[in-house]
């Protein structure tokens, strides 16, 4: 998040830069648009000015004093510290998993044998081709995961 916020800085100041190039009278901004002009100076060298003043720590505190409800996606994961998917599957779920990609498939396991995981590792797998498919231009699709409460 705080490279993002150093990004939109740069694009600031070098927006801000752009508007200023029109130098302005003694008196100041005269008609509409250059008032215009100068205000939007003055907001963007304000947001560069606090963006300068917000730490990555406070950013960290203010994800973490938020209820999960009124967080973005992006924001969840930042407020994750490490993700908790398993690292080594077993055998069988990895094969389930391979399988799971290339055709339809129904998974019926014992209760604790990992299906909540092939599931986890397949929508990771969807989203990684829909991240690059969305790169290459092409439509959006959306995944989800349903989950019966019982």
């Amino acid at each position: 998040m705080e490279d993002d916020l150093l990004i939109e800085d740069k694009e600031a100041e070098a927006n801000a830069d752009s508007d200023d190039e029109q130098p302005e009278s003694k008196q100041g901004p005269s008609t509409t648009d250059e008032k215009r002009k100068a205000q939007r100076a003055i907001f963007k060298s304000w947001v560069f000015d606090k963006a300068k003043e917000i730490t990555s720590e406070q950013v960290k505190n203010e994800l973490d004093s938020k209820n999960d409800e009124e967080l973005s996606i992006r924001n969840l994961l930042q407020k994750q510290e490490k993700p908790n998917t398993i690292k080594n599957p077993r055998e069988y779920q990895l094969e389930l998993y391979e399988r799971a990609k290339n055709e339809n498939t129904i998974a019926v396991l014992d209760t604790g044998s990992g299906k909540t995981l092939i599931a986890v590792l397949l929508l990771r797998h969807i989203i990684d081709e829909e991240l690059e498919s969305r790169a290459a231009g092409q439509p959006h699709r959306i995944s989800f995961f349903l989950v019966c409460q019982s």
